[in-house]
């Protein structure tokens, strides 16, 4: 019988992947908290720790709190440098909170090309920008897209999709 996962690309070990170019460079970052919340957002919120920070599109984030990642009008990701308390399930003011640090592989590209790179992967406006940070990056849907600092930004990719876009960031020509 033929073996079919040999053909496909083997997971790096995340914890020590790293791109390094002449005017940019890409690791993953691991550590993160990750809620994915869906439903009545404001509801939501009255009820889960965190910040009222919410970020868009290209938007910088916090870096040492609990922020907001929209992803739809009814879904967003809280993300946070630290565990996050909360009660996971439907709610009964309409929400819904579900555990998901390891749902999505969180990469950041910093460097001088990083605007390139974004731009060659993406038809996002960013000058523009979006509440949303969900766009249609390297050919994949449903990725967040913001930055972490002013140079530096940050995916977050379905994490079976991780060898995909890591593959893609290696082989980009510049």
């Amino acid at each position: 019988m033929r073996d079919f996962a040999a053909k496909w690309t083997a997971f790096p070990d995340w914890e020590t992947a790293r791109l390094s170019r002449e005017d940019w460079q890409a690791r993953v970052v691991t550590g993160l908290s990750q809620v994915l919340v869906s439903g009545l957002l404001e509801e939501a919120w009255k009820s889960l720790p965190g910040g009222s920070s919410e970020v868009g599109l290209w938007q910088v984030a916090p870096s040492d709190e609990v922020y907001r990642v929209r992803m739809a009008r009814d879904r967003a990701l809280l993300v946070s440098p630290q565990p996050i308390d909360f009660e996971a399930g439907w709610h009964a003011e309409g929400w819904a909170a579900t555990q998901a640090h390891d749902a999505r592989l969180v990469i950041d590209i910093q460097g001088a090309a990083v605007e390139d790179i974004v731009m060659e992967a993406t038809s996002a406006n960013l000058r523009e920008g979006s509440p949303s940070a969900a766009v249609r990056f390297a050919g994949l849907n449903g990725v967040l897209l913001y930055r972490s600092a002013p140079d530096c930004a940050r995916l977050h990719v379905e994490a079976s999709y991780g060898p995909y876009i890591w593959h893609w960031m290696e082989t980009r020509k510049g």
